[in-house]
């Protein structure tokens, strides 16, 4: 199998992406067998992967003619990852330069008007040396905000920087706050 420069561009970003969480002190689980190790129970691992990961399309687009894959099963999405301690999926999009990516956002943008990412915080993560450079990616960032004002559902990030120091910043601030949360509620 030949891989086109974006899927080529893309495992190279969701590596060092999991590279920098994991430097956050989090975790990136994205296949069954992340949950299991992390989970250890496999049941439970399992549910969680489906849950987070294998994301079934909504009942109103099951009976569109496309909906059942050849497995005899519905139609799913699957996002980059997703990280327990902040109960967040994450998107990750590489953008080194001009191609595919700035398209595919879109699609991107309507699964989440179709409320396939609802149950849980998305960060729709946009890196690399044009990350802050492409007018489809502002475009899609201000279409997000129309629909999620508050960033309740959707955080968008731009980090254009080697080391992805944004990323580092969100993720340990994110982290530092639920943390805080937690000692609070334990504290009564």
């Amino acid at each position: 199998m030949v891989e086109h420069g974006a899927a080529k561009s893309g495992v190279k970003s969701e590596k060092r992406t999991k590279e920098i969480i994991s430097e956050c002190g989090l975790i990136l689980l994205k296949v069954k067998e992340d949950f299991i190790k992390y989970y250890g129970d496999k049941e439970a691992a399992l549910y969680t992967w489906k849950v987070c990961q294998h994301i079934t399309i909504p009942e109103d687009q099951r009976n569109l003619p496309n909906a059942v894959n050849e497995s005899g099963e519905y139609a799913y999405y699957t996002p980059d990852g997703y990280i327990p301690e902040l109960d967040l999926r994450i998107e990750i999009k590489y953008s080194g330069k001009k191609g595919t990516t700035e398209s595919k956002v879109f699609d991107d943008l309507e699964k989440m008007r179709d409320g396939i990412y609802s149950d849980k915080r998305l960060l729709y993560l946009f890196i690399g040396p044009l990350a802050k450079k492409t007018f489809k990616f502002d475009r899609f960032a201000k279409k997000v905000k129309e629909f999620d004002p508050t960033e309740q559902k959707v955080k968008v990030l731009f980090d254009d920087t080697p080391d992805l120091v944004t990323l580092k910043s969100y993720l340990t601030s994110e982290y530092q706050s639920k943390l805080e949360l937690e000692r609070q509620n334990e504290e009564g």
